[in-house]
């Protein structure tokens, strides 16, 4: 029998049970063969995206909004949890025709067709790191960027969408059909400010308020307006090792 009560044979004792010990705890959790997380080789991917753009243009439906957007979309992973992203994307969208100084009856026009042009650089926090379970990649993402606004011919008012700063902030999971190739969906909220014309603030030089009332179509002063568009993405990418 061991006597333990021998520094040096106690030590001993410690490293035997230890070794002995060892290849039983080798065997906690999964096999490599068998666990749910796959290693994600390549820091880079490539993408091309198809989507829904919701929303509703806002008090006066003058945002873009409702329509079908088309992107392209570059990944790299520059830590194990975080992504860089940066992607180009064309909507075709609709947004409504107003006249200020119209009367009342008349001075909303329809629906006409417009487009959007967005180029954003997005920050992706992966919820598994580099790696995947059960072929499922989660995320959250931020991104930001510039919106370009379309013309639309049939709108002759002083209104003009323009360039917007636009954010989005998204939640999104991507699934992996093989090592390299994986299938996106996403959804997020874009956020861009509207900013409408002085004319806005004036009555309709036919059909002026009665004061102190007023026909205008802004009454606050407030001639600018936060809005924001659903949007839900579905993608088809690729991984690669440059």
């Amino acid at each position: 029998m061991l006597n333990l009560t021998c520094p040096s044979r106690g030590l001993a004792a410690t490293f035997l049970l230890v070794a002995v010990a060892s290849p039983g705890l080798g065997q906690v959790g999964h096999p490599p063969s068998q666990s749910p997380y796959r290693d994600l080789p390549y820091p880079h991917s490539f993408e091309l995206q198809v989507g829904y753009f919701g929303g509703d243009g806002s008090q006066f439906k003058l945002g873009p909004h409702d329509g079908t957007s088309y992107g392209l979309r570059y990944n790299h992973r520059i830590s194990n949890p975080l992504e860089f992203g940066f992607s180009v994307t064309y909507a075709t969208l609709k947004r409504a025709v107003v006249y200020p100084l119209d009367s009342l009856a008349h001075r909303f026009h329809g629906i006409e067709p417009t487009s959007v042009t967005m180029v954003t650089g997005t920050i992706q926090g992966n919820l598994t790191g580099r790696k995947t379970w059960h072929n499922f990649a989660p995320y959250i993402s931020g991104s930001i960027g510039f919106a370009f606004g379309g013309a639309v011919s049939a709108d002759t008012s002083l209104y003009d969408f323009g360039t917007k700063f636009t954010l989005a902030p998204a939640l999104g999971v991507r699934y992996y059909l093989t090592r390299k190739l994986f299938a996106r969906l996403e959804t997020n909220w874009n956020f861009w400010r509207l900013s409408y014309p002085a004319t806005f603030g004036l009555d309709p030089p036919g059909q002026p308020g009665t004061p102190p009332g007023s026909n205008a179509l802004i009454q606050d002063g407030h001639f600018t307006d936060w809005t924001s568009s659903f949007r839900l993405i579905f993608g088809l990418g690729f991984t690669a090792p440059f």
